[in-house]
């Protein structure tokens, strides 16, 4: 300021200061703007605008502060939320772990319970084998029921040379004496409690170079003996009143047990199955989710809820195989997440391009999404989906959808 300058003159330049502070709050740079305030005072210290302005540095100031406290706020939120979320899913998995250990608990007492039955039925077996290739007098033949395990291959060997002074040449199917069935006899009773031990390898080994039986035929005879036992632990599985939970870990457990290739497997349980229940269907469920821990969570509850699931990452590899499969790949239900990240479509436009393919277009569809958004609800049902599940959601949950569709789905296909 100089003492030639009038007031009118220095409110002229206290002002032309002002307006670049306005210039520099609609920046944000309020530091800036309190220093240019500062000096603006000292040439007009009763200018009515400089203190207008500075309370306006003051409120903004204010609420910088309060949105910097509301993100931390909002921060701890997600992160409570998340905590909540973890240890909810750490519960669930402890859950499933304690009922699959009941379940197995509860199958081993059922096979311990059975195994002298099963004993006992397979006993008789191998005697009535021996009747037929040694018939003896009654009191002969009492005294080979009475005989013990260590007698076993010496009356084999004794049936093999009474059956080679026969001069009748070899029938062409098995007869009840022939050799092979004698030794596809013994290979059930190994068999019947699953893969072989070491100890009845050696066993075996002997009574093959006893009876004669070839490579060849050893090869063929154990794998029937391998398949038809697997048959018969399969049925009792289903025929014992385990739930599908329980039945599913026993079934996996057998499968390993009886050492089933992904081949054999699905042959031998459909024959099963349609000898236990003609009209048994197992639904097939498509699963499409990015997140692999999710998916895996939602495989295993299904699977052990009876149903037979084809998991995808993303939805380009589930639409491929719908749509190359020709006819022969129709599932029952599709549950799709809608925030596919690392799919080229997400969750509707797949739905909207399933639908395209005739045989898919009545299909129940179930979206999965984290978003909670009613907007985005309303546009999936719009869509025409059959439901929409947000996450995190329970099992129970999960499959009471799931099963409440297909019933549904089934009931309009019969009408």
């Amino acid at each position: 300021m100089t003492p030639t300058e009038s007031p009118e003159e220095l409110r002229k330049r206290a002002n032309e200061i002002l307006k670049g502070v306005d210039q520099l709050i609609k920046a944000g740079k309020l530091e800036e703007a309190l220093k240019e305030i500062m000096r603006a005072k000292v040439i007009d210290p009763n200018n009515a605008y400089i203190y207008a302005f500075e309370e306006r540095i003051s409120f903004l100031r204010g609420e910088e502060q309060r949105k910097r406290g509301a993100e931390v706020a909002r921060k701890q939120m997600e992160e409570t939320a998340r905590q909540k979320l973890d240890d909810q899913r750490r519960r669930v998995e402890e859950e499933r772990k304690r009922k699959e250990e009941e379940a197995r608990k509860r199958f081993e007492e059922d096979r311990l319970r059975k195994a002298d039955e099963a004993r006992r039925l397979e006993e008789e077996r191998k005697r009535k084998a021996l009747e037929v290739v040694q018939p003896k007098a009654s009191d002969e033949r009492q005294k080979i029921e009475e005989a013990t395990k260590r007698k076993f291959e010496e009356d084999f060997r004794k049936a093999e040379e009474e059956n080679r002074k026969k001069a009748a040449p070899a029938p062409t199917v098995a007869a009840p004496n022939d050799p092979r069935s004698i030794y596809k006899s013994v290979l059930l009773l190994a068999w019947a409690d699953g893969a072989l031990t070491k100890e009845e390898e050696a066993q075996l080994s002997g009574m093959r170079a006893s009876l004669a039986i070839t490579p060849d035929d050893d090869k063929k005879l154990a794998l029937e003996a391998q398949l038809e036992s697997y048959a018969q632990a399969f049925k009792l599985a289903w025929t014992t009143g385990l739930d599908a939970r329980e039945r599913a870990t026993v079934v996996t457990e057998l499968r390993k047990k009886f050492r089933i290739s992904s081949t054999d497997q699905p042959k031998i349980e459909a024959k099963v199955l349609a000898e236990i229940d003609p009209t048994h269907h197992q639904p097939t469920i498509f699963v499409i989710e990015d997140e692999d821990a999710v998916l895996k969570l939602i495989v295993k509850t299904l699977e052990n809820s009876g149903f037979a699931v084809q998991a995808f990452t993303t939805s380009d590899e589930a639409y491929d195989v719908l749509r190359e499969g020709n006819g022969r790949v129709s599932p029952d239900l599709i549950v799709s997440d809608i925030a596919l990240e690392t799919s080229s479509m997400g969750g509707f436009s797949f739905y909207e391009k399933v639908r395209l393919i005739d045989r898919l277009n009545n299909i129940p569809f179930v979206f999965l999404s984290g978003l909670t958004d009613e907007g985005m609800i309303r546009y999936g049902k719009a869509l025409g989906a059959d439901d929409y599940i947000t996450k995190p959601f329970s099992n129970d949950m999960l499959l009471d959808t799931i099963k409440g569709k297909l019933k549904r789905f089934q009931k309009f296909r019969r009408n």
